[in-house]
Formats: C-alpha cells, sequence, structure tokens
C-alpha cells in the first residue's frame, strides 16, 4: 500500500506543477551527462517472456536481467487508490478482469496472474528489483495523466531509493510536456535522460526537429512507421539520438542501425550481441562476369 510520506510528495509535487514553481520559468531542459550507448536495446514492457508480449510481469523483468537486458521500458497504470502498477490498460481481459484496471485496489489487482501465469508487480518491486543491478534503467510510459503520473514515480523512487531518480529515463509525448520534465528535475534532481516519444502527436518532421533543437530534448523515440533516414539524420546533426520501436527481427534491428539509430525497443533481443548472432550473414558481393 502506499506510504503516507510517498502520497504526500506526489501532492506537493503536482500543486507546484498547477501553482508554478518558484524558479524562474524554463527555456529548455539542461544537459544531461548520461548518453545512451550505441544499439542500445530497450525491453519493450519489461521484454516478452514464452513467446509472451505486454506482461510487465516479475517473470519477464528476471528473464530479461538473465540474458543481460539494462534498459526497462514499462507501461505505468494506476490502480483505485492511486498507486502505480506495471501493466498497460485494456489488457485487462488477459486478468480475467471485466473493469479497468483504475477500478480496482491495489492489493486485489497484485492477486491477479497475467494469462493465468505471470506475476504482476507494482512500481516498488520493479525499483527494488532493480536496486540490485546498478548497471539498469527504467524507461516510463505512462498511461494516465503524465504529471500526476510522474509524480508518484518521483516519489516512489525517493522513498526507496534517492538516487534512484538517476536511473529514471521519463518518455514524453508532447511538444509543451518538455516543460513539466524541466521542472521536475529542478526540483527533484536530474533524470538519466530524457525522451520525446512521437507515438502520440501528429507534428511533422520539421516541427520535431525545431523542437528537439530549441528546447536541447536528447533522444527521440519513434515507431517503426514514422521512421524515416532524413529525420534521423536531422536529429543526428542537432546532437540528438533516435530510437525506433518496437522491432523483433535481427536483420531489420541491423538495418535500423546502419541507418543512424541509435537504439531499439524489442520484445525479443536485450544486448546486440544476442542481435549479430541471430542476424542472417552479409550477402557476398556477387563475382563480375567474364
Amino acid at each position: 500500500m502506499r506510504a503516507p510520506c510517498r502520497s504526500l510528495a506526489a501532492c506537493l509535487f503536482l500543486l507546484g506543477v498547477a501553482c508554478g514553481f518558484p524558479e524562474p520559468e524554463p527555456e529548455s531542459l539542461q544537459p544531461h551527462a548520461f548518453r545512451l550507448p550505441p544499439n542500445t536495446l530497450v525491453a519493450h514492457a519489461l521484454g516478452g517472456i514464452d513467446g509472451r508480449n505486454y506482461t510487465n510481469s516479475l517473470e519477464a523483468l528476471e528473464s530479461t536481467l538473465a540474458r543481460g537486458g539494462r534498459f526497462f521500458e514499462v507501461d505505468l497504470s494506476f490502480t483505485a487508490d492511486r498507486n502505480l502498477v506495471c501493466f498497460h490498460t485494456k489488457h485487462e481481459k488477459h486478468l480475467g478482469l471485466e473493469t479497468p484496471v483504475t477500478e480496482v485496489p491495489t492489493t486485489e489487482f497484485l492477486g491477479y496472474r497475467y494469462r493465468d501465469r505471470y506475476t504482476l508487480i507494482d512500481l516498488e518491486t520493479l525499483i527494488r528489483t532493480l536496486l540490485d543491478h546498478p548497471d539498469t534503467y527504467i524507461v516510463t510510459d505512462c498511461k494516465h495523466d503524465f504529471n500526476e503520473c510522474m509524480a508518484e514515480v518521483l516519489a516512489v523512487a525517493q522513498a526507496v531509493d534517492p538516487a534512484f531518480v538517476g536511473r529514471i529515463i521519463p518518455q514524453f509525448y508532447t511538444v509543451d510536456q518538455w516543460r513539466d520534465v524541466a521542472r521536475m528535475e529542478a526540483a527533484q534532481g536530474a533524470f538519466a535522460t530524457v525522451i520525446f516519444t512521437l507515438y502520440n502527436t501528429k507534428i511533422d518532421d520539421d516541427a520535431v526537429v525545431e523542437t528537439v533543437k530549441k528546447r536541447r530534448i536528447p533522444v527521440v523515440t519513434m515507431s517503426r512507421k514514422r521512421f524515416n533516414p532524413e529525420l534521423v539524420s536531422r536529429l543526428s546533426a542537432n546532437g540528438v539520438d533516435s530510437l525506433v520501436h518496437t522491432v523483433n527481427t535481427p536483420k531489420q534491428m541491423v538495418g535500423y542501425a546502419a541507418q543512424g539509430v541509435r537504439g531499439i525497443y524489442s520484445d525479443r533481443f536485450f544486448t546486440w550481441e544476442d542481435v549479430l548472432s541471430a542476424a542472417p550473414p552479409p550477402r557476398s558481393p556477387e563475382k563480375e562476369r567474364p
């Protein structure tokens, strides 16, 4: 259950967002010392397990850790008592539920199994598990109000281990939410890095490039449909890294990397060595005919 001090911290942060922090209004994000390594692989929904995706489960987390995963994208949803759990909304049918997770108390939610098999966890359990793996990070995917969700993420991290804030990578979804992230960092400390994900926005490539350049946004994530090499090149020219989601075919993953993509979200592969070992060998050039 949620600790009272955690709720208070989250409420105070939200009050600051609503009323305005005392610091001057930011014009851009502050630089982040951490940069995603080349060929970063992000475990989508904590990684697939047994051919199943989107479980966000303890078994998926442990399997991905055992296979060398370092970056964990997690779907975060609120329960009825306003705790964050690792769960993708609209997947309630896989728990045998007919009501949204937002109407289910945390203790009841944690008693279910995803597809009658996989153990459900809350955000606190995820963070405590990763404390034993210091070179790991979480990438947030908030399924409800961004500010409310991130306020609770920060409150949970502060309650478990304040240093863990530096291992959180928030994804934000609109051109204005960078400012909310800047306020969070001013109040709570710097995140590892920050991602602007494009799946929920319709702005064109010119607007993406202009926004990240002006606001010093370090990373952009795009879907396979949204990907194009020119956008990746323009972002790179402005010091911005590009990620693509979700890719599970080694040949495609190698192809994206060859076009300048720095990282990929995947359900199946969590180290680049595994990708290369599974990818088909490059075709030998044909000999010229005499």
